[in-house]
Protein backbone atom coordinates (compact mmCIF):
# COMPACT_ATOMS: atom_id res chain seq x y z
CA UNK A 1 0.00 0.00 0.00
CA UNK A 2 1.65 3.44 -0.84
CA UNK A 3 1.25 5.98 1.55
CA UNK A 4 2.11 9.86 1.73
CA UNK A 5 5.27 10.47 2.59
CA UNK A 6 5.86 11.53 6.37
CA UNK A 7 7.89 14.06 7.08
CA UNK A 8 7.95 17.62 9.31
CA UNK A 9 6.40 20.09 7.91
CA UNK A 10 8.58 23.75 7.78
CA UNK A 11 7.92 26.91 6.88
CA UNK A 12 9.77 28.28 3.56
CA UNK A 13 10.42 31.68 2.40
CA UNK A 14 9.39 31.87 -1.28
CA UNK A 15 12.87 31.53 -2.44
CA UNK A 16 12.28 30.37 -6.32
CA UNK A 17 12.67 32.61 -9.44
CA UNK A 18 10.77 31.44 -11.91
CA UNK A 19 12.05 28.49 -13.78
CA UNK A 20 13.23 28.37 -17.88
CA UNK A 21 10.68 26.35 -19.49
CA UNK A 22 9.83 25.69 -22.93
CA UNK A 23 11.14 22.46 -23.32
CA UNK A 24 11.95 20.06 -26.60
CA UNK A 25 10.40 16.61 -27.06
CA UNK A 26 11.69 13.76 -26.86
CA UNK A 27 13.15 11.14 -29.47
CA UNK A 28 14.20 7.71 -27.60
CA UNK A 29 17.63 6.74 -27.84
CA UNK A 30 18.91 2.86 -29.08
CA UNK A 31 20.38 0.72 -26.50
CA UNK A 32 23.11 -1.83 -26.76
CA UNK A 33 22.24 -5.40 -25.73
CA UNK A 34 24.75 -7.04 -24.30
CA UNK A 35 24.91 -10.42 -21.60
CA UNK A 36 24.82 -9.75 -18.36
CA UNK A 37 27.94 -12.00 -16.40
CA UNK A 38 28.96 -11.78 -13.08
CA UNK A 39 31.95 -13.41 -10.75
CA UNK A 40 32.32 -14.67 -7.51
CA UNK A 41 33.96 -12.55 -5.34
CA UNK A 42 34.24 -15.83 -2.41
CA UNK A 43 36.83 -16.98 -4.75
CA UNK A 44 38.25 -14.16 -6.95
CA UNK A 45 40.79 -11.30 -5.50
CA UNK A 46 39.83 -8.35 -4.65
CA UNK A 47 41.76 -6.97 -8.10
CA UNK A 48 39.78 -8.75 -9.93
CA UNK A 49 36.55 -7.28 -8.28
CA UNK A 50 37.35 -3.97 -8.97
CA UNK A 51 38.09 -5.11 -12.62
CA UNK A 52 34.44 -5.87 -12.71
CA UNK A 53 33.05 -2.75 -11.44
CA UNK A 54 35.29 -1.20 -14.00
CA UNK A 55 33.07 -2.77 -16.25
CA UNK A 56 30.05 -2.34 -14.85
CA UNK A 57 30.80 1.30 -15.02
CA UNK A 58 31.26 0.74 -18.96
CA UNK A 59 28.34 -1.81 -19.88
CA UNK A 60 25.02 -0.42 -21.56
CA UNK A 61 22.16 -1.18 -21.10
CA UNK A 62 20.16 -4.00 -22.76
CA UNK A 63 17.21 -2.43 -23.86
CA UNK A 64 16.61 -1.71 -27.52
CA UNK A 65 14.25 1.48 -28.20
CA UNK A 66 11.79 1.96 -30.36
CA UNK A 67 11.16 5.52 -31.15
CA UNK A 68 8.29 6.89 -29.36
CA UNK A 69 7.06 10.30 -28.77
CA UNK A 70 5.27 11.42 -25.40
CA UNK A 71 2.46 13.89 -26.31
CA UNK A 72 1.12 14.45 -23.19
CA UNK A 73 4.16 15.47 -21.44
CA UNK A 74 3.51 18.53 -19.00
CA UNK A 75 6.26 18.63 -16.84
CA UNK A 76 10.03 17.98 -17.19
CA UNK A 77 13.32 17.39 -15.10
CA UNK A 78 16.46 19.19 -14.72
CA UNK A 79 18.90 16.74 -12.87
CA UNK A 80 22.14 16.41 -11.83
CA UNK A 81 23.64 12.96 -10.76
CA UNK A 82 27.45 12.44 -8.52
CA UNK A 83 29.22 11.92 -6.00
CA UNK A 84 32.19 10.72 -4.80
CA UNK A 85 34.22 8.10 -2.14
CA UNK A 86 35.15 8.78 1.30
CA UNK A 87 38.76 8.09 0.17
CA UNK A 88 38.96 10.71 -2.91
CA UNK A 89 39.26 14.33 -2.97
CA UNK A 90 36.52 16.64 -2.84
CA UNK A 91 38.67 17.67 -6.28
CA UNK A 92 37.39 14.97 -8.09
CA UNK A 93 33.47 15.10 -7.41
CA UNK A 94 32.00 13.53 -10.01
CA UNK A 95 28.57 14.63 -11.62
CA UNK A 96 26.83 13.93 -14.75
CA UNK A 97 24.37 17.16 -15.87
CA UNK A 98 20.80 16.71 -17.71
CA UNK A 99 19.41 19.87 -18.36
CA UNK A 100 15.74 19.70 -19.36
CA UNK A 101 15.37 16.13 -20.62
CA UNK A 102 16.83 17.25 -23.99
CA UNK A 103 17.38 12.98 -25.26
CA UNK A 104 16.39 10.02 -23.59
CA UNK A 105 19.83 8.56 -21.12
CA UNK A 106 20.54 6.14 -19.16
CA UNK A 107 24.03 6.50 -16.80
CA UNK A 108 25.29 4.76 -14.22
CA UNK A 109 28.06 5.29 -11.54
CA UNK A 110 29.98 3.72 -8.92
CA UNK A 111 30.91 6.24 -5.87
CA UNK A 112 33.32 3.83 -3.64
CA UNK A 113 30.54 1.12 -2.24
CA UNK A 114 27.78 3.73 -3.24
CA UNK A 115 26.36 2.75 -6.85
CA UNK A 116 23.47 4.68 -9.00
CA UNK A 117 21.67 4.95 -12.05
CA UNK A 118 19.76 7.50 -13.90
CA UNK A 119 17.44 6.97 -16.33
CA UNK A 120 15.64 9.81 -18.12
CA UNK A 121 12.29 9.01 -20.73
CA UNK A 122 9.76 11.19 -22.50
CA UNK A 123 7.32 9.68 -19.96
CA UNK A 124 8.54 8.27 -17.15
CA UNK A 125 12.10 8.89 -15.38
CA UNK A 126 13.52 6.42 -12.93
CA UNK A 127 16.30 7.07 -9.90
CA UNK A 128 18.39 4.10 -8.21
CA UNK A 129 20.55 4.14 -5.10
CA UNK A 130 22.46 1.76 -3.25
CA UNK A 131 24.54 1.50 -0.38
CA UNK A 132 27.05 -1.40 -0.79
CA UNK A 133 27.46 -3.05 3.30
CA UNK A 134 30.99 -2.45 4.29
CA UNK A 135 31.22 -5.24 7.18
CA UNK A 136 31.91 -7.73 4.27
CA UNK A 137 35.26 -6.41 3.58
CA UNK A 138 36.71 -8.67 6.19
CA UNK A 139 35.46 -11.69 4.06
CA UNK A 140 37.73 -10.21 1.27
CA UNK A 141 34.62 -9.36 -0.76
CA UNK A 142 34.25 -5.82 -2.52
CA UNK A 143 30.88 -3.78 -1.06
CA UNK A 144 30.75 -2.36 -3.76
CA UNK A 145 30.62 -5.68 -6.09
CA UNK A 146 26.64 -6.78 -4.43
CA UNK A 147 25.59 -2.73 -4.81
CA UNK A 148 26.53 -2.20 -8.60
CA UNK A 149 25.23 -5.15 -9.64
CA UNK A 150 21.54 -4.83 -7.75
CA UNK A 151 21.62 -1.38 -9.24
CA UNK A 152 22.88 -2.00 -12.68
CA UNK A 153 19.82 -5.19 -12.82
CA UNK A 154 17.33 -2.30 -11.67
CA UNK A 155 19.07 0.10 -14.11
CA UNK A 156 17.53 -2.59 -16.63
CA UNK A 157 14.70 -3.47 -15.12
CA UNK A 158 13.80 0.04 -15.41
CA UNK A 159 14.04 -0.03 -19.15
CA UNK A 160 12.25 -2.75 -20.05
CA UNK A 161 9.40 -1.17 -18.11
CA UNK A 162 9.88 2.33 -20.46
CA UNK A 163 10.22 -0.37 -23.85
CA UNK A 164 7.09 -2.00 -22.61
CA UNK A 165 5.08 1.05 -21.72
CA UNK A 166 4.43 -0.65 -18.52
CA UNK A 167 3.13 1.33 -15.49
CA UNK A 168 5.88 1.46 -13.35
CA UNK A 169 5.85 0.25 -9.70
CA UNK A 170 9.16 0.25 -7.84
CA UNK A 171 8.68 -1.95 -5.28
CA UNK A 172 8.52 -4.36 -8.23
CA UNK A 173 11.80 -3.39 -9.93
CA UNK A 174 14.03 -4.18 -6.53
CA UNK A 175 11.97 -7.12 -6.07
CA UNK A 176 12.93 -8.15 -9.76
CA UNK A 177 16.85 -7.05 -9.49
CA UNK A 178 17.00 -8.74 -6.48
CA UNK A 179 15.99 -12.02 -7.78
CA UNK A 180 18.18 -12.07 -10.53
CA UNK A 181 20.86 -11.13 -8.40
CA UNK A 182 20.61 -14.16 -6.58
CA UNK A 183 19.48 -16.12 -9.30
CA UNK A 184 23.09 -15.54 -10.98
CA UNK A 185 25.10 -18.90 -12.14
CA UNK A 186 28.02 -17.56 -10.11
CA UNK A 187 26.85 -16.01 -6.61
CA UNK A 188 27.80 -12.53 -5.63
CA UNK A 189 27.93 -12.12 -1.86
CA UNK A 190 27.12 -9.10 -0.19
CA UNK A 191 24.28 -6.71 0.79
CA UNK A 192 23.11 -3.38 0.16
CA UNK A 193 20.53 -1.04 1.20
CA UNK A 194 18.34 0.14 -1.91
CA UNK A 195 15.94 3.39 -2.79
CA UNK A 196 13.93 3.23 -6.53
CA UNK A 197 12.31 6.34 -7.25
CA UNK A 198 10.01 7.04 -10.36
CA UNK A 199 8.61 10.28 -12.00
CA UNK A 200 5.59 10.60 -13.90
CA UNK A 201 5.71 13.47 -16.69
CA UNK A 202 2.49 13.25 -17.26
CA UNK A 203 0.82 13.18 -14.11
CA UNK A 204 3.74 14.70 -11.51
CA UNK A 205 3.50 11.63 -9.66
CA UNK A 206 6.66 10.57 -7.77
CA UNK A 207 6.91 6.65 -6.16
CA UNK A 208 9.54 6.28 -4.34
CA UNK A 209 10.60 2.25 -2.81
CA UNK A 210 13.19 2.51 0.01
CA UNK A 211 14.92 0.24 2.34
CA UNK A 212 17.40 1.27 4.70
CA UNK A 213 18.95 4.48 5.22
CA UNK A 214 19.33 6.42 1.92
CA UNK A 215 16.50 8.93 1.79
CA UNK A 216 14.57 11.14 -0.29
CA UNK A 217 13.80 14.74 0.23
CA UNK A 218 11.01 16.96 -1.54
CA UNK A 219 11.32 20.26 -1.17
CA UNK A 220 8.22 22.41 -2.15
CA UNK A 221 8.82 25.65 -1.87
CA UNK A 222 5.07 27.04 -3.00
CA UNK A 223 4.06 25.12 0.04
CA UNK A 224 5.96 26.03 2.13
CA UNK A 225 6.87 22.13 2.75
CA UNK A 226 9.32 19.34 3.14
CA UNK A 227 8.49 15.66 2.58
CA UNK A 228 11.50 13.30 3.24
CA UNK A 229 11.32 9.54 3.83
CA UNK A 230 12.07 7.29 6.57
CA UNK A 231 15.03 6.00 7.72
CA UNK A 232 14.66 2.34 8.50
CA UNK A 233 16.68 1.22 11.14
CA UNK A 234 16.55 -2.26 13.15
CA UNK A 235 18.61 -0.43 15.22
CA UNK A 236 21.25 2.54 15.09
CA UNK A 237 23.77 2.23 12.29
CA UNK A 238 22.26 -1.29 11.27
CA UNK A 239 20.15 -0.10 8.16
CA UNK A 240 17.66 -2.38 6.73
CA UNK A 241 19.51 -4.38 3.85
CA UNK A 242 19.01 -6.93 0.81
CA UNK A 243 21.84 -9.53 1.54
CA UNK A 244 23.16 -13.19 -0.04
CA UNK A 245 25.48 -14.76 2.39
CA UNK A 246 27.11 -18.28 2.62
CA UNK A 247 27.30 -20.73 5.95
CA UNK A 248 30.31 -18.55 6.78
CA UNK A 249 29.64 -14.73 6.52
CA UNK A 250 27.58 -13.29 9.60
CA UNK A 251 27.47 -9.78 9.45
CA UNK A 252 23.78 -9.90 11.35
CA UNK A 253 21.56 -11.85 13.27
CA UNK A 254 18.95 -9.73 10.77
CA UNK A 255 17.74 -10.68 8.15
CA UNK A 256 15.56 -8.04 5.68
CA UNK A 257 13.41 -9.28 2.68
CA UNK A 258 12.42 -7.17 0.03
CA UNK A 259 8.77 -6.53 1.61
CA UNK A 260 10.20 -4.37 4.29
CA UNK A 261 10.64 -1.83 1.88
CA UNK A 262 8.63 1.00 2.16
CA UNK A 263 6.22 2.90 -0.64
CA UNK A 264 5.87 6.76 -0.40
CA UNK A 265 3.69 8.57 -3.45
CA UNK A 266 3.62 12.38 -3.50
CA UNK A 267 2.11 14.84 -5.98
CA UNK A 268 4.62 16.83 -7.17
CA UNK A 269 4.25 20.48 -9.19
CA UNK A 270 6.28 23.14 -11.29
CA UNK A 271 9.95 23.87 -9.09
CA UNK A 272 9.60 21.39 -6.76
CA UNK A 273 13.22 20.04 -5.71
CA UNK A 274 13.55 16.09 -4.95
CA UNK A 275 16.72 15.38 -2.98
CA UNK A 276 18.31 12.01 -2.92
CA UNK A 277 20.98 10.95 -1.55
CA UNK A 278 22.53 8.15 0.66
CA UNK A 279 23.32 7.80 4.25
CA UNK A 280 26.95 9.72 3.29
CA UNK A 281 24.78 12.88 2.42
CA UNK A 282 21.84 12.65 4.74
CA UNK A 283 23.92 11.90 7.93
CA UNK A 284 25.95 15.06 7.73
CA UNK A 285 23.66 17.14 6.39
CA UNK A 286 20.65 18.50 8.09
CA UNK A 287 17.38 19.44 6.43
CA UNK A 288 18.13 22.89 7.64
CA UNK A 289 21.88 22.88 6.29
CA UNK A 290 20.23 22.00 3.03
CA UNK A 291 17.26 24.44 2.93
CA UNK A 292 20.13 27.75 3.76
CA UNK A 293 21.76 26.56 0.58
CA UNK A 294 18.89 26.33 -1.33
CA UNK A 295 17.65 29.84 -0.34
CA UNK A 296 20.45 31.20 -2.28
CA UNK A 297 19.88 30.04 -5.52
CA UNK A 298 17.48 30.67 -8.23
CA UNK A 299 17.57 27.12 -10.32
CA UNK A 300 17.96 28.45 -13.13
CA UNK A 301 20.20 26.90 -16.09
CA UNK A 302 23.72 28.30 -14.81
CA UNK A 303 22.96 28.98 -11.10
CA UNK A 304 21.89 25.06 -10.59
CA UNK A 305 24.92 23.54 -11.45
CA UNK A 306 26.42 25.62 -8.55
CA UNK A 307 23.67 24.74 -6.05
CA UNK A 308 24.23 21.33 -6.83
CA UNK A 309 27.74 21.31 -6.43
CA UNK A 310 27.35 23.32 -3.28
CA UNK A 311 25.02 20.61 -1.70
CA UNK A 312 27.56 18.02 -2.44
CA UNK A 313 30.53 19.88 -1.05
CA UNK A 314 29.25 21.15 1.67
CA UNK A 315 28.50 17.22 2.70
CA UNK A 316 32.03 16.22 2.35
CA UNK A 317 33.70 19.19 4.40
CA UNK A 318 31.27 18.41 7.15
CA UNK A 319 31.98 14.86 6.87
CA UNK A 320 35.90 15.43 7.61
CA UNK A 321 34.95 18.09 10.10
CA UNK A 322 36.17 17.38 13.48
CA UNK A 323 33.93 19.67 15.32
CA UNK A 324 30.71 19.24 13.01
CA UNK A 325 27.57 18.94 15.14
CA UNK A 326 26.31 16.40 12.74
CA UNK A 327 23.02 14.25 12.10
CA UNK A 328 24.66 11.29 12.67
CA UNK A 329 26.64 12.59 16.02
CA UNK A 330 22.98 13.68 17.53
CA UNK A 331 21.22 10.43 16.59
CA UNK A 332 24.15 8.37 18.15
CA UNK A 333 24.18 10.26 21.39
CA UNK A 334 20.11 9.69 22.10
CA UNK A 335 20.89 6.08 20.90
CA UNK A 336 23.73 5.22 22.51
CA UNK A 337 23.82 7.61 25.03
CA UNK A 338 27.56 8.34 24.03
CA UNK A 339 28.72 11.90 22.50
CA UNK A 340 29.85 11.81 19.01
CA UNK A 341 31.55 15.02 17.89
CA UNK A 342 32.38 15.36 14.27
CA UNK A 343 31.25 14.35 10.39
CA UNK A 344 30.37 10.64 9.40
CA UNK A 345 32.98 10.01 6.82
CA UNK A 346 31.34 7.90 4.41
CA UNK A 347 30.77 7.53 0.56
CA UNK A 348 28.19 10.10 -0.61
CA UNK A 349 25.81 9.88 -3.51
CA UNK A 350 23.83 12.80 -4.43
CA UNK A 351 20.94 13.09 -6.84
CA UNK A 352 19.10 16.52 -7.49
CA UNK A 353 16.26 17.06 -9.79
CA UNK A 354 13.79 20.10 -10.06
CA UNK A 355 10.44 19.80 -11.55
CA UNK A 356 9.09 22.18 -14.56
CA UNK A 357 5.96 22.57 -16.01
CA UNK A 358 5.84 22.64 -19.60
CA UNK A 359 4.72 26.59 -21.16
CA UNK A 360 2.80 24.59 -23.63
CA UNK A 361 0.52 22.67 -21.66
Amino acid sequence: MHKKISAAIQFIPQFLAPMISGLSSFLLDTYNQKTFTSTDPSRASLQHQQNYISYLKNYLSSVTYTQYMEKNRKYDLMVITGGLSKGESVDNIKKTQFFYNSSDISNFEVFGEDSAFTVLSSRYSFFGIADGVGGYRKYRIDPSLFSSTLMKLCLNKSLTVIKNYARPNCKKIIDDGYNQLLSLQERIYGGSTINISCFDHRSGELSISNLGDSRVMVIQPTRNQIFTTNSQQHHFNCPYQLSNTSDDIVITNFTFKQFDSEQYSLQLHHGDIIIIGTDGFFDNMSPEDIIEITKKYNYGRESFPIYYHTLLDTARKYAFDPLKISPFGLEHLEQKKQPFLGGKRDDITLIVAVVLERKNQ
